[in-house]
C-alpha cells in the first residue's frame, strides 16, 4: 500500500494516540474501573469426526460453556476519556482537514475497536495488531479497495476432493471438523441445524458499500452448483468479513425454515474438468441470480426447479413443481397441451443422448401426477406400486423428471432465444429434416454443459 503525504503525517499522529489509548486502558485496569460483564458462549469439542461419502460423521460431542468479557460499557466510558485527549483532539482535527466529510466518523470506530483490541488483550495486545489495526484504518480513509471474504455453509453437495480451486479466489472444500464446531459455538448446545455438506469460501477486493457484489456472486455461484447436476443445492448462512478497521464480520441469519437436502450429488475427482467448464462458461442470466428479480419465463422455470429440490413436500408436489418449470419453458398456448408439452421435451432431449419414447412416457407419467396433485389427491399405495414397477423407486422417478428440467433450463440458458423462436423450431423439427439439421446445430453448442 503505497502512502501519501498525509498518509505518512496522519501515522505520525496514530502513534502517541494508540499510546495514549493503551494508557488510559491500563490505568483503567490498575484501578479497578473495568466495568466487567460476560456473555456466554458454547465450545464444543466433536469426536471421531470424518468426512465420508456420505457427508460429515463423527460419533458424539463434548460442550463446554465459557464466560466472554463484555467491553461494550467499558469501552464507551475509555473512549470518552480518550476523546478529551490531545492526541485525539489533534488527529481528529487532521483527518477533518484532509480526508472526506465521512473520515471523522470513521475515526471514531477505528479508536473504538482499538480500545477493544487492547482490552480484549488485558492492555497487553501484541504490536503487530495494533499495526496492523493502523494499515486497515489508513486503507479504509484513503476508500481503496479491501478484501471482502464470504464463507459459506453449502449442503446438496459432496466434494470428493478435500479442496477444489474454482477460479482465482473461490474454493469449493470439504467440510471439516472446526466447521462444525465453529456452528454449534454461534448457535448453542440446544439449537438444532444440519451440517453442512461442503464449505465454499470466496475472496474478492471490494470497495465499501460493494457487499451486495459479494452477496450476489455467492447466489450465482450456489445456482451454478444446483444447475450443474439434480441435487437440493442451497446454503443456509454465509459469514462476510472485509479486511477493514471500522467495518467488521456480517452474517446472513439463518434460516427459519430450513430447506430440504432431498437429494445431494457427489462431485468426482474425474469430472472436475467438466465442472470447471461449466462454471466457467454457462451464460448464466443475472436474472435467476439476483435478488430483484423481474420476472419472465426462464426465472418462472428456476423457481419451479428449485422449489421441486428444496421444498419439505410431498413428492407429488415436487413432481407437479418439475411439470410447471417445464410449462414455463415449453408452452405458448393459453389452454395448456400436455401431449405438446411432451413431445417437445423428448425432442429436445434427444439430441443429447436420451431415449425419446422414454422421456415421454415419464413426462406423461409426471402430468398425470401433477393432475391428481392439481385437484386434491395424492398417490395411494396401489398408484405407487403401479408406478414403481414401471420406473423403479417414487422418488428416483422425482429425481428423473426435475433432471429434465434441469437439462431444459441448461438447453433455454446456453441457446438464448426467446421461447418464441425456439418453440417453432422444434416443432418444425418433428416434420421437417432441413429444420431438425437447424436444430441439431444448435444443440451442439448445449453438448459440453450436458453429462448424462
Amino acid at each position: 500500500m503505497s502512502l501519501t503525504e498525509a498518509d505518512k503525517t496522519l501515522q505520525n499522529y496514530l502513534i502517541p494516540l494508540i499510546k495514549t489509548a493503551h494508557e488510559v486502558v491500563v490505568g483503567a485496569f490498575a484501578g479497578n474501573e473495568i466495568a466487567l460483564q460476560f456473555e456466554t458462549e458454547q465450545h464444543v469439542t466433536m469426536q471421531g469426526f470424518e468426512y465420508t461419502t456420505k457427508g460429515t460423521f463423527y460419533t458424539g460431542a463434548s460442550y463446554q460453556t465459557l464466560f466472554k468479557p463484555l467491553w461494550i460499557k467499558t469501552v464507551f466510558g475509555i473512549q470518552k476519556s480518550v476523546s478529551a485527549t490531545t492526541e485525539y483532539t489533534s488527529t481528529a482535527s487532521f483527518i477533518e482537514s484532509n480526508y472526506h466529510p465521512y473520515a471523522k466518523a470513521w475515526f471514531e470506530q477505528y479508536v473504538f475497536q482499538l480500545i477493544h483490541i487492547i482490552l480484549d488483550h488485558r492492555g497487553n495486545p501484541d504490536i503487530s495488531l495494533l499495526e496492523d489495526h493502523k494499515r486497515k484504518f489508513i486503507n479504509d480513509i484513503n476508500m481503496r479497495t479491501r478484501t471482502g471474504s464470504a464463507k459459506v455453509y453449502v449442503f446438496g453437495i459432496l466434494s470428493q476432493s478435500k479442496t477444489l480451486e474454482i477460479e482465482a479466489g473461490v474454493i469449493l472444500r470439504q467440510t471439516v471438523r472446526e466447521d462444525i464446531e465453529a456452528r454449534h459455538k454461534h448457535s448453542g448446545k440446544y439449537s438444532y441445524f444440519a451440517d453442512p455438506s461442503a464449505i465454499l469460501e470466496i475472496t474478492m477486493q471490494l470497495h465499501r458499500g460493494e457487499t451486495l457484489i459479494l452477496q450476489e456472486k455467492v447466489n450465482r455461484l450456489v445456482t451454478l452448483l444446483r444447475l450443474y447436476n439434480t441435487g437440493s443445492v442451497h446454503f443456509d448462512c454465509f459469514e462476510m468479513t472485509f479486511d477493514s478497521a471500522v467495518d467488521g464480520s456480517q452474517q446472513s441469519g439463518m434460516q427459519a425454515n430450513m430447506p430440504n437436502s432431498w437429494k445431494v450429488y457427489a462431485l468426482a475427482e474425474n469430472e472436475h474438468k467438466r465442472f470447471l467448464h461449466f462454471i466457467h462458461h454457462l451464460p448464466l442470466p443475472e436474472q435467476i441470480y439476483a435478488y430483484q428479480k423481474k420476472p419472465n419465463y426462464l426465472t418462472t422455470a428456476f423457481d419451479r426447479y428449485t422449489e421441486s429440490l428444496l421444498e419439505k413436500a410431498h413428492i407429488e408436489r415436487r413432481i407437479a413443481n418439475a411439470v410447471m418449470a417445464v410449462e414455463a419453458l415449453l408452452s405458448s398456448d393459453t389452454v395448456e397441451l400436455s401431449f405438446k408439452m411432451q413431445t417437445r421435451t423428448a425432442k429436445l432431449l434427444s439430441f443429447l443422448g436420451f431415449q425419446a419414447l422414454e422421456v415421454r412416457r415419464k413426462v406423461s407419467e409426471a402430468y398425470s401426477i401433477r393432475s391428481t396433485f392439481a385437484h386434491g389427491g395424492y398417490l395411494d399405495d396401489a398408484k405407487v406400486e403401479r408406478l414403481e414397477k414401471k420406473f423403479g423407486k417414487i422418488d428416483d422417478f422425482a429425481a428423473t423428471i426435475i433432471n429434465y428440467v434441469r437439462i431444459l433450463l441448461i438447453i433455454s440458458i446456453v441457446l438464448g432465444l426467446d421461447k418464441k423462436i425456439l418453440l417453432p423450431l422444434v416443432d418444425d423439427a418433428l416434420i421437417d429434416e432441413g429444420r431438425t439439421g437447424e436444430l441439431v446445430e444448435k444443440m451442439k453448442l448445449v453438448m459440453p454443459f450436458i453429462h448424462l
